[in-house]
């Protein structure tokens, strides 16, 4: 679970928020812009989108608009032949000295999780099923329950720091995220 603490006249943007944003979206008389790739209705029927956006394209805001941005388990989905852009859009639209927080999947460390548990050490993974072939092919390429819910990019901390210095971001500070620290935030 991830808590954020906003100004209320903070400007601010959710990109990838979907159906289960962590700010509250203007289209649900929140403050806050939530863009996704589709619409996602709430279970009353409202919609929880505010923004329909391809973030393989750039992004339709002007520069310096917003105050920050949070994404949440979204850069992944993002064709690795896009990150790059798409951080440097990213930047873009923030105001200088804003904070950009990002939570994404550490690759890395869920190799390292998948191999513990091949070589035997159920507890790698508690939280998984005894299915080892659906567990680790959901860690690894999503869930895929429906379409463009793919992985498409591996990330790991260095090539993270690489990444976000590359799009303009300093400092950049990375730090293990969730009960087994396989994402990253």
């Amino acid at each position: 679970m991830m808590t954020v603490q906003v100004d209320p006249n903070s400007k601010l943007i959710e990109l990838g928020g979907g159906g289960n944003p962590a700010l509250p979206p203007r289209c649900r008389g929140g403050n806050s812009l939530n863009v996704d790739v589709a619409q996602v209705n709430g279970p009353d029927g409202q919609p929880m989108v505010d923004v329909i956006h391809d973030f393989n394209h750039p992004l339709p805001f002007t520069d310096n608009e917003f105050d920050a941005s949070l994404s949440v388990f979204a850069l992944e989905h993002i064709s690795y032949r896009n990150i790059r852009s798409f951080l440097k859009e990213c930047f873009r639209i923030i105001k200088a000295g804003s904070k950009a927080v990002f939570v994404a999947p550490n690759t890395e460390k869920q190799l390292e999780v998948i191999l513990k548990r091949i070589k035997g050490d159920t507890k790698a993974l508690p939280d998984k099923p005894d299915d080892d072939f659906a567990a680790y092919s959901c860690i690894l390429f999503g869930d895929q329950d429906y379409k463009g819910n793919h992985h498409c990019a591996f990330l790991s901390p260095t090539i993270a720091q690489q990444l976000f210095t590359e799009a303009g971001f300093y400092p950049v500070q990375i730090q293990p995220y969730g009960d087994l620290q396989t994402d990253m935030v």
